[in-house]
């Protein structure tokens, strides 16, 4: 009770709960998988999706697969490829077996993968008939060229918008990809002016180590 004597465990102001960053103080960074913006790696068309082709492949080939297939038999193909190409089913197989000219012989997983999803899609597979139908009319338009994303040009995004990068065609119009579109694995693009279309060759980055074992 003595008069000058002040209370000295009156609580000091209580620190920030551990969660609450201070003014200026260095934020978490988010994992790459929650950040605004996928990362995209820009890699020249000779990457593992286009690698030694000069125009798009055959997408019904690669499945063994007639144009007429239903949805039903390019998900069945798939599975059956899929299994056809996998690491064991090659260990496995004799070396006459997995000749590069029969219908069975091991494909790139990542063009099955990629053949799949674009058939299985009623829009893309749209877009790869209409293509693939001029490329075998007599006098008709090459095959689709290979474009690598490298020679796009990335458009600044609007607010809101999705990224997006553009292709000059020899019409005077342009073909235009964007992140959504790369997001789901579409390679055809279609100008916008005209009916010629490209082959965007492109990978995704990968976000940590997302390897499977073998």
């Amino acid at each position: 009770m003595g008069g000058g004597e002040t209370h000295s465990d009156a609580s000091p102001l209580h620190p920030l709960p551990p969660r609450v960053h201070r003014a200026g103080a260095s934020k978490p960074s988010l994992p790459a998988s929650l950040s605004r913006k996928p990362a995209h790696k820009r890699t020249p068309h000779t990457t593992k999706l286009a690698h030694a082709h000069d125009a798009a492949p055959d997408l019904y080939a690669l499945l063994a697969l007639p144009p007429s297939a239903s949805p039903a038999e390019i998900k069945h193909a798939y599975h059956h490829a899929l299994l056809r190409s996998h690491p064991d089913k090659q260990r496995t197989s004799s070396p006459s077996a997995s000749s590069s000219s029969s219908p069975g012989a091991p494909v790139d997983i990542g063009l099955l993968k990629y053949a799949y999803e674009t058939l299985s899609s009623p829009s893309a597979r749209a877009a790869y008939d209409a293509a693939r139908a001029r490329a075998s009319q007599p006098g008709g338009p090459r095959p689709a060229q290979v474009v690598s994303l490298e020679d796009f040009v990335e458009e600044p995004e609007e607010a809101g918008g999705d990224a997006r990068w553009t292709y000059g065609c020899r019409c005077g119009g342009k073909y235009v990809i964007t992140e959504r579109d790369m997001e789901r694995g579409q390679h055809l693009v279609a100008c916008a002016s005209c009916s010629e279309v490209v082959w965007v060759g492109y990978e995704l980055a990968e976000d940590g180590d997302g390897d499977e074992a073998a």
